[in-house]
């Protein structure tokens, strides 16, 4: 028995497809600075496996929070290094590119903290 869509079902289907290939394509993430530092944010694309070739560098003020993204090429994520008066930050969390990189999907925030006791903290919140 054939399937039929009406041409609003279809319509609305493909609108779908489009915004979710869109969004694994370019994804965008958060980044909330709130430590009393400025922040470097170096953002790789999704698919960069050794986080070598970086397609930006961003800088966020303290207290302040950011709208980042990159080309996910189809992986729906990014991949971020991020600095502290030039110190690489963070490096516990790091997940990806051989534990040298934090994987952030797309729509996630991330929160960077410090305590003199600790040090800086990252926390990942997923969407």
């Amino acid at each position: 028995m054939p399937l039929f869509l009406s041409k609003r079902a279809l319509i609305c289907l493909l609108s779908a497809l489009v915004l979710t290939s869109a969004a694994l394509a370019s994804p965008r993430f958060t980044v909330n600075n709130d430590t009393d530092d400025t922040l470097t944010v170096q953002i790789f694309s999704g698919d960069d496996t050794l986080c070598s070739f970086d397609e930006k560098h961003k800088t966020l003020v303290a207290g302040k929070s950011g709208d980042f993204g990159c080309t996910g090429d189809g992986k729906g994520q990014c991949k971020i290094r991020l600095y502290a008066d030039q110190k690489h930050i963070c490096k516990g969390d790091e997940n990806t590119c051989s534990k040298n990189a934090i994987k952030i999907p797309g729509k996630s925030e991330i929160s960077v903290s410090y305590t003199e006791a600790d040090g800086y903290d990252c926390t990942l919140v997923e969407d």
